[in-house]
């Protein structure tokens, strides 16, 4: 998991460089803002999993109860994204199409491309 963070991140910086020969610095601290979104908001989706793991190493816990820590991982991922492009885009007034183009290159692309390149 560390290792798709590792490159999540990296993407996120590669691609505001890219933007920041391209534009300015405006539009390339947009892009990494964007970017850091989604590897943040995947590592604590993932440290609540594993530390769910962990819990399970110590006593024995049932699948429904892991299934509703899951849900509840994911709709606090949600949750926390939401306001945290809230907060960038009202509050530090990012340029909104490197910001989006740069989260969805983190959260979607990157993903993809681990996944299909590791099976």
């Amino acid at each position: 998991m560390f290792k798709l963070s590792a490159l999540q991140a990296l993407s996120a910086v590669v691609f505001s460089l890219g933007v920041y020969f391209c534009f300015d610095a405006r539009e390339a601290l947009s892009a990494l803002f964007g970017g850091l979104i989604a590897t943040t908001m995947n590592l604590f989706m993932a440290s609540r999993l594993f530390g769910a793991n962990r819990i399970a190493k110590v006593r024995e816990v049932s699948a429904p109860e892991t299934l509703v820590r899951f849900y509840i991982s994911v709709v606090l991922k949600i949750l926390f994204t939401l306001v945290a492009m809230v907060f960038f885009i009202a509050v530090i007034e990012v340029s909104i199409l490197p910001f989006i183009i740069s989260y969805l290159i983190t959260a979607v692309i990157v993903n993809l491309c681990f996944f299909l390149l590791k099976t």
